[in-house]
């Protein structure tokens, strides 16, 4: 397994899928992309609702 930190893979981001984020070399983690899928997935559902 790769090196962790917090438990958490680092994973490189594009700057196409960063976009506009000034600092495009700032590790993101693998958790931290699940989880804002995770609320665009609940808002997308949320709204779908109403």
């Amino acid at each position: 397994m790769s090196t962790t930190t917090n438990g958490s893979e680092y994973l490189k981001v594009p700057h196409d899928v960063v976009g506009d984020i000034p600092n495009t070399e700032c590790p993101i983690t693998i958790s931290d992309v699940y989880a804002a899928s995770k609320r665009i997935k609940g808002y997308a559902y949320y709204t779908a609702l109403e």
